[in-house]
């Protein structure tokens, strides 16, 4: 049963076609295949910040006792074919990444999520939260006090 585009939905559309310049069913694929790969990258970005307590080039009176340190190539499998991102990394190596794990290189379940919600009309900001929010919910005690919540920190908040 299909839904019935909304003027939002529509416009959500008509951005992407002209933003991505597609003509063909592969362009669709490449803008998808690129929008899967921005969404984890910023994610990846917010759950550094949260691990570490502070957001890039922020400056604080507190000492800090880990810094940001680059990022490292990642490349992951997609139902849409190999795609690279870069995963941030901290200067004391202890960044566990929740949404895509360390040695994990299939995203085909995300994957999946973010596109449907993609083809519901959300926004890539309402994406990154909702997936933010369900990654939490998988959380083990363990993890839950190893990290602050996504929702409470403060890109979570600017979305």
């Amino acid at each position: 049963m299909a839904t019935k585009l909304t003027a939002e939905k529509k416009e959500i559309i008509g951005n992407l076609i002209e933003a991505y310049d597609i003509k063909t069913t592969k362009d669709i694929q490449e803008a998808l295949k690129d929008l899967l790969g921005g969404t984890i990258q910023e994610m990846l970005e917010s759950e550094l910040e949260d691990q570490i307590g502070h957001e890039r080039y922020e400056s604080t009176e507190e000492a800090k006792t880990n810094y940001r340190n680059g990022h490292k190539t990642k490349q992951l499998k997609t139902s849409m074919g190999a795609m690279e991102i870069e995963v941030p990394q901290d200067r004391n190596s202890e960044f566990e990444p929740i949404i895509v794990p360390k040695y994990k290189r299939d995203v085909s379940e995300i994957e999946e999520k973010i596109i449907n919600m993609y083809a519901r009309g959300q926004s890539t900001r309402e994406i990154r939260v909702t997936n933010v929010n369900v990654v939490h919910m998988q959380f083990t005690p363990i993890d839950a006090s190893r990290s602050r919540t996504y929702t409470g920190s403060r890109r979570a908040r600017s979305w």
